[in-house]
C-alpha cells in the first residue's frame, strides 16, 4: 500500500509529537525541521488534525502543539483518514 505524502508526513508530524509528549509544546517549524516535512505542508497538515482533536493548539509566544492524547491510544485508521482531510 503507497501512503500520500500529506498521510507520510501526518504520520512523520505525529511521530515527533509522540517523541515529545508530555514534555511541553512543540513548534509547527521544529516539527518541519526535525523530520524534514516541507514547511508548505506542516501547517495545513497541524490543522488537520487539531480539526480531528488528535492535537492541540496554543498560539502565541509560549504556544504550540501537542497530542491531546496518550499516544498509545491513536489508531492508524484514524490518522490516515484524517491526514486526507476525512474526520474518523
Amino acid at each position: 500500500m503507497k501512503l500520500s505524502s500529506r498521510t507520510e508526513y501526518a504520520i512523520l508530524a505525529l511521530l515527533e509529537l509522540g517523541q515529545r509528549y508530555g514534555k511541553g509544546f512543540v513548534l509547527s517549524r521544529d516539527i518541519a525541521s526535525t523530520r524534514d516535512i516541507p514547511e508548505s505542508f506542516i501547517e495545513r497538515i497541524l490543522l488537520t488534525l487539531r480539526n480531528g482533536g488528535v492535537i492541540v493548539s496554543v498560539r502565541g509566544a509560549k504556544g504550540g502543539h501537542y497530542l491531546a492524547k496518550d499516544p498509545g491510544k491513536i489508531r492508524d485508521e484514524q490518522i490516515s483518514w484524517l491526514s486526507v482531510g476525512v474526520i474518523y
